[in-house]
């Protein structure tokens, strides 16, 4: 494995997607950083959770924040805003991923030191997939309760 997959894999934190990172993060390498649509099902179904996991708070909960708001006022835009986040989202991950990197690259000149920095910085947030199982669980148990209680 070279720098470059060690890299990666050290801010990613985990084996499991690592190829498919690597194959989304070289479409944007191959255009010279610019946007290239990637899509993925995780971003799509999980939206502000998607970024939650990945470490991204501030863009998770925005996200979230607008998905309420458009839930209530703009409920049909939910879909394309899904949609979008399918493919775009791995690419705000490809941009945080460079940012950090350089970052990183700059400050410490050895490949050890470098990798336990991508490590620290990067990696996922474990917890963010309870918070969303039992979110969507309480979300389904409301709904329920208010159509039994409704009729």
């Amino acid at each position: 494995m070279n720098y470059e997959d060690r890299a990666l894999l050290s801010y990613l934190g985990k084996e499991k997607g690592f190829e498919w990172y690597k194959k989304s993060f070289a479409k944007h390498d191959a255009k010279n950083g610019k946007f290239s649509w990637s899509w993925s099902f995780w971003a799509f179904i999980g939206g502000g959770w998607y970024f939650i996991y990945r470490k991204m708070f501030v863009e998770g909960v925005c996200l979230l924040a607008l998905g309420v708001f458009l839930t209530f006022t703009y409920p049909a835009m939910m879909l394309s805003l899904k949609i979008s986040m399918g493919g775009i989202a791995p690419y705000m991950l490809y941009v945080r991923y460079k940012t950090i990197k350089s970052d990183v690259e700059s400050k410490y000149k050895k490949e050890s030191g470098r990798l336990e920095a991508l490590k620290e910085r990067g990696g996922y947030f474990q917890n963010a997939i309870y918070m969303a199982v039992t979110a969507y669980l309480l979300i389904a148990v409301f709904i329920a309760y208010a159509y039994i209680t409704a009729g």
